[in-house]
């Protein structure tokens, strides 16, 4: 099971674990090989609604691959009546790319919307899961930092794998620090010492 995590900062933090999964059991059923199991093309997705009511994606489109047989997409949401979902089909690659568009000409108003995505393969019993992070055109679209306004209050997205090696960093700086200091500690301490030594053999004279 492979998992990625987004941060959202306010007040407290929240990770976001986006799963794309298969079900164990489902991995015990005979004759099914890895490239017969539906899953999407990554764990999360985010895309932009513009004012238009038309989508965008923001680094990669939604792909669901390994599409053979029937297969039934769920949509959770709590604002699930706002959005139109549509699917195109490759018959080459054999996958469906997803499409978001909203249902009325009202714009989205919201800074953003988490959507959860099932496919599940009727033929293989088999279930893929992923997140879509939906943004207004409004929001602050910062590869590695997302901005949004929820309720009058500010939050932050941060990318889990950037904010992973900031946090390495961070903590390397810190230990720099704390050796220069201890260096300098124990630097002094000689230095004291041997001044004290010297004072005792000149009184000693």
């Amino acid at each position: 099971m492979f998992c990625r995590a987004l941060l959202i900062f306010n007040l407290n933090i929240l990770i976001i674990c986006a799963l794309n999964v298969t079900d164990n059991d489902d991995l015990a059923i005979p004759n099914i090989e890895e490239w017969d199991i539906v899953k999407f093309s990554d764990t999360t997705y985010k895309i932009v609604i513009n004012e238009n009511g038309e989508f965008s994606p923001l680094d990669v489109p939604i792909v669901l691959q390994n599409v053979k047989g029937y297969v039934e997409i769920e949509v959770a949401s709590d604002n699930l009546n706002d959005y139109i979902l549509t699917t195109d089909y490759d018959i080459e690659t054999e996958s469906v790319i997803i499409n978001f568009k909203m249902a009325t000409s009202k714009p989205l108003t919201r800074g953003i919307d988490v959507v959860l995505l099932e496919a599940r393969d009727i033929q293989h019993n088999t279930m893929a899961k992923a997140i879509v992070f939906v943004f207004n055109p409004n929001s602050e679209l910062n590869p590695y930092r997302l901005k949004f306004n929820f309720a009058g209050t500010d939050y932050i997205i941060l990318n889990y794998h950037y904010f992973k090696w900031f946090l390495i960093l961070l903590m390397l700086s810190g230990v720099s620090i704390l050796i220069i200091e201890l260096h300098e500690l124990v630097n002094n301490y000689r230095t004291n010492r041997v001044q004290e030594i010297k004072y005792k053999e000149l009184q000693h004279v």
